[in-house]
């Protein structure tokens, strides 16, 4: 079969405003109009809104109406030759309808409600699986302040020093006081040292405060540093190494979300054999193999 190129129209982004989807109907505040098409203030604005932010407002407007435009005129004479009656057009219609159709199928069975996974299915995964669970990162846990002022930020790191002199809990104490008394957001700052988390995480947030934690060694605090306006310092409690079996609540959101991801799987499997056993009940499905 002959393919028919799309790059000549890949060059005109219709912006969610295809010919098709502006009804005849909608016309009694039209900006442009193509045949007995129209496009609305509102699908226009619908439009303005999908573009990158900060754009001129004028010229986001003129873009959008230009291209849809071209898409409509387009569209018209593609119907003027009867391009829809093309052999190879009508093959490419209806793989697209079919595309389409089974796409808004697949979305509608898993917008279906699914089940959150149980604690116990969690932990049953983590036992079943931990020998395929290393860790693909370091892992860190650390206390970490964040002030406007400067000077809190340098007494906190003194205290923080100070605090990881003492034992485990009398130190856990204490960070929690040095938390509430100068970090600016205390509960972020308390429950972000609760956890080991990937190091990654961190650069996904800041560069720089991830450049501090890479060299800094266990039971070591940082320097103040001046990022982004704020004054920073970060004590790094310990490091796990990417290599080491995770305890549970470190990755137990990923297991979560494979746990989703398996389910949607079954879902789409169990889904799929019923649409089967019904066509053979009814004699529409026959699958004769290969000879």
């Amino acid at each position: 079969m002959k393919r028919i190129s799309g790059s000549v129209f890949a060059v005109i982004p219709v912006l969610c405003l295809a010919f098709w989807g502006c009804s005849k109907d909608d016309h009694e505040d039209f900006v442009a109009r193509v045949g007995d098409r129209y496009l609305s203030q509102s699908a226009l604005q619908e439009a303005i809104s999908t573009l990158p932010k900060g754009m001129d407002g004028q010229e986001a407007k003129k873009q959008v109406i230009e291209n849809w435009v071209s898409s409509a005129l387009l569209a018209q004479e593609a119907q003027n030759r009867n391009l829809a009656e093309d052999p190879a057009v009508k093959t490419l219609i209806e793989e697209s309808t079919r595309s389409v159709l089974i796409g808004a199928l697949l979305d509608k069975v898993n917008a279906e409600t699914i089940p959150e996974p149980t604690a116990t299915e969690i932990a049953t995964y983590f036992q079943q699986h931990m020998a395929n669970l290393p860790l693909r990162e370091d892992y860190v846990r650390i206390w970490y302040i964040r002030s406007q002022d400067q000077n809190k930020a340098i007494t906190a790191r003194n205290e923080m020093l100070s605090a990881l002199k003492s034992d485990g809990k009398s130190a856990e104490k204490l960070w929690g006081n040095i938390a509430s008394k100068y970090a600016d957001d205390k509960d972020a700052a308390l429950t972000l040292s609760y956890s080991y988390l990937p190091e990654s995480r961190f650069g996904d947030t800041n560069e720089n405060v991830s450049d501090v934690i890479a060299v800094l060694k266990n039971q070591e605090v940082s320097e103040v540093e001046n990022i982004g306006g704020l004054w920073h310092v970060i004590a790094l409690i310990d490091r796990a190494k990417a290599g080491t079996t995770p305890k549970l609540s470190w990755i137990q959101d990923e297991i979560r979300q494979q746990l989703r991801i398996r389910a949607k799987k079954q879902r789409y499997a169990s889904f799929l054999q019923e649409l089967k056993s019904k066509a053979m009940s009814k004699g529409s499905l026959e699958i004769k193999g290969a000879k």
